[in-house]
């Protein structure tokens, strides 16, 4: 039984509709989680609904979530590591708890080549030199049995776009992505570019 986490972006689409060709030769079950983190307003509940349409058109299940308004923020004043941190702190529970509730043997995430790319230059730039090595594919959950997987770990963001232009599916662009309020936004808009312009091996 694989859920897999849609946020509505085309990393998370396209992971879905992967999986979703996949499940009949590989005889799994699927369904899908999307988080209303309720950050954003409108926008996010857009997201949520753009989610559970391309579901209902899939034929398959979501499970929704909508995170009370301004509990993502009054988590993070007590936690004290900022709104993403807290966000990602409420994601995760809940994956855990669905994942209980529903027996689930792994919870896919999408994130893709160049996430983990950025995530190692974060924790770089963070002084956490002990967790370089990034994101792994696979990892346990932390209260049952069972597996959070990232099948997409090695693919580049661009096929990601080329395999939905191809398949003609629209998704949702988070604006917040597009701000640099946060160092993973910055180190995409900034540091990335500039690597990519001057080392063109760095990706390999």
């Amino acid at each position: 039984k694989i859920a897999c986490a849609v946020s509505g972006g085309a990393d998370s689409v396209s992971l879905l509709l992967a999986l979703n060709f996949l499940k009949r030769d590989f005889n799994f079950e699927l369904s899908a989680i999307s988080v209303n983190h309720n950050l954003r307003g409108a926008e996010s509940l857009e997201d949520l609904k753009y989610v559970e349409s391309l579901c209902a058109q899939l034929n398959v299940s979501c499970i929704s979530v909508t995170i009370p308004y301004n509990q993502i923020y009054e988590i993070s004043l007590s936690r004290k590591g900022g709104i993403e941190e807290a966000a990602r702190f409420v994601r995760y529970r809940e994956f855990e708890r669905i994942a209980s509730e529903n027996d689930l043997t792994f919870i896919a995430l999408a994130h893709n080549k160049n996430d983990l790319l950025e995530n190692i230059l974060m924790r770089f730039m963070q002084g956490g030199v002990e967790n370089l090595g990034g994101m792994k594919i696979c990892r346990p959950f932390a209260l049952k049995e069972g597996f959070y997987i990232r099948p997409m770990i090695e693919v580049p963001r661009s096929d990601v776009e080329n395999f939905l232009s191809n398949q003609k599916v629209l998704f949702r662009t988070d604006s917040s992505n597009l701000e640099d309020n946060y160092l993973r936004n910055k180190i995409r808009h900034k540091v990335v570019p500039l690597l990519d312009e001057n080392f063109d091996f760095w990706q390999m």
